[in-house]
Parts: structure tokens; C-alpha cells; sequence
């Protein structure tokens, strides 16, 4: 366990120090490898700046437009996904509630989303 939970002003929370630094190493290098399956082929490799707003790494039947960027299902990160969410809210293990869909995002340091609200 890392430290805790820090909340967030529009929801959610930051999880500092969630994993283990052999986790964390696995969680970039399969996002990494995935990316690279992006059509259109991979947004670090594309050079630029990121500026001051989040851009997609990959997706996977993305939660607003069921899309997918990355040409293989992610099946180990999707189970990771699942397994952290039934970690954090047990409350959903207990409903059955699954992880089907994902979505990366990289933003550059001290870039952030402006205030929103999502909608499905």
C-alpha cells in the first residue's frame, strides 16, 4: 500500500505510490507494446508536445464511442483493471460488475483536464 487516497476536485482520487515499482514497470511496458498497435501507429512516436491537455495513448471499446485505437484486445491489462477496481470498491466484485473498456490517456507534466462533466 502506498499512501493515501488524495481526493480529487472534479471526483475521483489520486492514488500515489499504488503500485510496486515492478507493477508500475509492467503497467508502461504494456501500454507501451499496445500503443504501438494504435492505427495510425503510435502517439509517442509522433513527436510534438503534448501541450496542456490529456491525448489518447490507446483505447479499447472506449467508454463514450465503443471504438477501439489499439489492434489487439488488451486482455491483461483490461483483467489488471478489473482486479484494481474490486480492490478499491468491493462493492462492485460483490454486483459483478466487469471492465470492458479502456482508456489511456498521457498528459504532459502539470496538464490537466478543464472542469467538465462526462455523459454517455
Amino acid at each position: 500500500g502506498g499512501a493515501p487516497a488524495e481526493p480529487l476536485p472534479m471526483g475521483g482520487a489520486l492514488l500515489r505510490s499504488a503500485l510496486q515499482p515492478a507493477e508500475a514497470r509492467w503497467l508502461c511496458r504494456e501500454m507501451t507494446r499496445l500503443s504501438r498497435t494504435r492505427a495510425g501507429g503510435p502517439l509517442l512516436a509522433a513527436g510534438g508536445g503534448l501541450g496542456n491537455r490529456p491525448r489518447e495513448m490507446l483505447s479499447w471499446c472506449h467508454p463514450f464511442s465503443r471504438l477501439s485505437s489499439c489492434g489487439e484486445r488488451p486482455t491483461r491489462l483490461l483483467r489488471w483493471s478489473e482486479e484494481l477496481l474490486h480492490a478499491l470498491a468491493p462493492g462492485a466484485a460483490a454486483a459483478g460488475v466487469r471492465v470492458d473498456s479502456l482508456l489511456v490517456q498521457v498528459y504532459a507534466a502539470g496538464g490537466s483536464l478543464l472542469p467538465h462533466t462526462d455523459a454517455d
